[in-house]
């Protein structure tokens, strides 16, 4: 099994609310007890998306793209070192902010966050320069390089 994503987990906890709306407080603890439930029941981790790429058919973001930082670090905290977070940052919009979400979230849940190396093109960024900015704000850190489509083939 995979990772339970965001995108799924949001919309069932809140609803349509979930696709764009601001989470309360109890929408939050549920959101990461149901990561945790899935984690517990054989999911690899938690995967989410903020990288301003990712949309729905009809034209919104994919649920949890912009998701509050205390949500992200909720469900880092309450999956602690038994599962994968993977995620895909927004590094073409607030860099500073994003790198502070991997570093709470990763002391959170007491372990390394993966994500991936994006390049962002139309946004006019690579994830590249980022890395030593990161390591050196305190995130431990696992890449991945996932394969996927050229938009331009």
């Amino acid at each position: 099994m995979g990772p339970v994503g965001h995108c799924a987990v949001r919309p069932y906890v809140m609803g349509e609310r979930g696709i764009e709306g601001d989470p309360t407080e109890a929408d939050i603890a549920a959101i990461a007890e149901a990561a945790a439930q899935a984690v517990s029941e054989g999911a690899v981790g938690f995967s989410t998306s903020r990288i301003l790429l990712h949309f729905m058919p009809d034209g919104r973001y994919v649920p949890g793209t912009q998701a509050p930082h205390d949500e992200m670090v909720a469900v880092a905290k309450a999956l602690g070192p038994n599962g994968l977070t993977q995620n895909v940052p927004n590094f073409g919009g607030d860099f500073a902010g994003e790198i502070d979400l991997i570093r709470q979230a990763d002391a959170a849940g007491g372990r390394a966050l993966q994500h991936r190396r994006e390049r962002e093109p139309r946004l006019g960024q690579d994830d590249g320069r980022h890395r030593h900015v990161a390591e050196r704000r305190g995130v431990r850190r696992h890449r991945a390089l996932h394969p996927c489509a050229r938009p331009d083939s």
